[in-house]
C-alpha cells in the first residue's frame, strides 16, 4: 500500500516538474522572441530546456549513487521522443512537411545513435563527455549554418541597425526592460522548484527500489523517460493547437540531443557505468530503426504522414512490451 502511494505521489510530482519546466520555456520563449532569435533555433533551445528535468534528475541520481535511472532516463527518453512523441505530433496534424534534404538532420541522428554505441564500452567517462559536449555545439552551429533563411529572417538580416543595436533598444524601453526581469526572476524560480522536485522523486524511487527486486536502469528507462518528458509532450500540444508542427518537429529532436548532451555535462563530475544486456542492445536496436524510418520519412515525399506517426507509435509500443517480458523474466 506504501508503495503504490509512493508512486503516486511520484507522478504528481512528475506533473509538477513538467509545470515548472513549462513555466522555465514560456519566458525564455518570451525573452528569445524579444530578441528576434529565429523559430528554428528557439527550437534547439526548447530541446534543451525541455530537458531540464532530465538534468536535475540526473544530479540528484549521482548524489545518490544511482546513476543506472539517470541513464535509462536519458536514453529511453530519446526512445520517447523519436516514436510515441514524435507518432502522436503525427497522427494529431495529419502530416509535417519537410524540405526533404536529409543532411539537415542527419547529423542530429548521427550524434544521438553514436552517444548511445559510446556506451556499449560499458562505461561513459569525463572524456566521453568533453568529446559529446564539443561535437554538440558543433552540430548546432553546422544546423544554424544550413538552415534555410526564411521571408521574415531575411527582412530582419536586412534592418540597418544590427543585434547588438536591437538588444540595447529593447533595453531602453523601460516597460519592456521590467518584462524581461520578471521573466528572468520566474525562470529562476522555475529552476529551483525543479531541483526540489527531482530530490523527492530520487529519494521516494529510492525507497520503492528497495522494497523490489526492480532495475535501476529499467525504472528511468520506462518511468522516469516518461515522466521527465512531459514538457516535450506540451510543446507537441501547443504545437498542434497554434498550427506549428515544424516547432514541435525541431524542437522532438533538439531535446533528443540535449538528453545526450545532458549525459555528458553529468559524465564530467561523474563516470557512469553501463550494464549491457538484452535491455540495453533492444534499446540501441529501437533506436537505430526509428532513427533510419525518421529519415526515410522526412525525405519521401517531403513530408511525415499520419500513418508513419501509427507505426512509429507501434514500435513504441513493441518496445516498451519487450523490456517489461525481459524485465519479469530476468527478476
Amino acid at each position: 500500500m506504501l508503495t503504490i502511494l509512493y508512486l503516486l505521489i511520484i507522478f504528481f510530482l512528475f506533473f509538477i516538474l513538467g509545470k515548472s519546466a513549462d513555466s522555465l520555456i514560456f519566458n525564455v520563449k518570451k525573452i528569445a522572441e524579444k530578441l528576434k532569435i529565429n523559430k528554428y533555433i528557439i527550437g534547439i533551445i526548447f530541446g534543451i530546456l525541455t530537458t531540464t528535468p532530465e538534468l536535475f534528475v540526473g544530479i540528484n541520481a549521482i548524489k545518490n549513487n544511482i546513476g543506472s535511472i539517470s541513464i535509462g532516463n536519458l536514453f529511453g527518453g530519446i526512445i520517447l521522443l523519436f516514436t510515441l512523441l514524435l507518432g502522436i505530433d503525427l497522427i494529431l496534424n495529419k502530416k509535417i512537411k519537410t524540405d526533404g534534404n536529409i543532411k539537415n538532420i542527419l547529423p542530429s541522428f548521427l550524434f544521438i545513435l553514436l552517444g548511445i554505441i559510446t556506451g556499449l564500452k560499458g562505461y561513459f567517462n569525463f572524456y566521453d563527455g568533453i568529446f559529446f559536449i564539443f561535437l554538440y555545439f558543433t552540430i548546432v552551429f553546422y544546423i544554424n549554418k544550413t538552415n534555410n533563411i526564411n521571408e521574415y529572417e531575411l527582412n530582419i538580416l536586412n534592418k540597418k541597425n544590427d543585434f547588438s543595436n536591437d538588444l540595447k533598444n529593447i533595453f531602453l524601453k523601460k516597460n519592456v526592460k521590467k518584462e524581461i526581469v520578471k521573466e528572468i526572476l520566474i525562470s529562476i524560480i522555475s529552476i529551483i522548484t525543479l531541483l526540489i522536485t527531482s530530490d523527492i522523486i530520487i529519494d521516494l524511487s529510492i525507497k520503492i527500489l528497495s522494497q523490489f527486486n526492480i532495475s535501476k536502469f529499467f525504472i528511468g528507462l520506462i518511468m522516469f523517460s516518461i515522466g521527465t518528458n512531459l514538457p516535450e509532450l506540451t510543446v507537441v500540444l501547443r504545437a498542434f493547437k497554434n498550427k506549428d508542427s515544424e516547432l514541435s518537429l525541431s524542437h522532438l529532436i533538439g531535446s533528443a540531443m540535449a538528453n545526450i548532451f545532458i549525459l555528458s555535462i553529468l559524465s564530467l563530475f561523474n563516470n557512469f557505468k553501463i550494464t549491457i544486456n538484452f535491455s540495453y542492445i533492444l534499446l540501441l536496436i529501437t533506436t537505430i530503426i526509428s532513427s533510419i524510418l525518421i529519415i526515410l520519412f522526412y525525405k519521401t515525399n517531403k513530408e511525415f504522414s499520419r500513418n508513419e506517426g501509427y507505426s512509429l507509435v507501434l514500435i513504441y509500443i513493441i518496445f516498451i512490451i519487450a523490456q517489461f517480458l525481459y524485465e519479469v523474466a530476468w527478476a
